[in-house]
């Protein structure tokens, strides 16, 4: 537990720079895993969850908003990243009815998010595995 507890706080320290860099008021990183099977083929269900959350004073957090969610839910989102990560989805104001939003804007609306920039992860072998937003 101490090793785990120790890479936590390791990650949320690098956040907090992060988010204190761009003065922005919150900071996650989203990991896909498996959530359970379907019935009856038995394959896995993808989801994704918010494992670690930074935010400023007076910020509510929305980790516990997106645990263990389908990624069919965000299907152009997860899309564009995965095709191409170079750019990742920058959205400046969810209000602007120009921007495309990837299917995100209700997310957003519901948590309170004006603006996201989110970034894909992706191991050193090129598989996606999360994003950082």
């Amino acid at each position: 537990m101490a090793e785990a507890l120790e890479v936590s706080k390791l990650i949320n320290d690098q956040l907090e720079n992060l988010m204190n860099e761009l003065n922005c008021d919150r900071v996650w990183i989203a990991q896909f895993h498996n959530g359970g099977n379907f019935y009856p083929t038995g394959k896995s269900i993808q989801k994704f969850s918010i494992f670690y959350e930074v935010t400023k004073i007076g910020i509510s957090s929305v980790s516990h908003t997106f645990n263990n969610i389908p990624t069919s839910l965000y299907p152009h989102a997860f899309n564009h990243m995965l095709n191409d990560e170079q750019n990742g989805i920058f959205i400046p104001d969810f209000r602007d009815k120009n921007v495309k939003t990837y299917g995100l804007k209700g997310a957003a609306d519901s948590v309170g998010t004006k603006s996201s920039y989110v970034i894909p992860m992706f191991t050193l072998d090129e598989k996606f595995v999360g994003s950082l937003g």
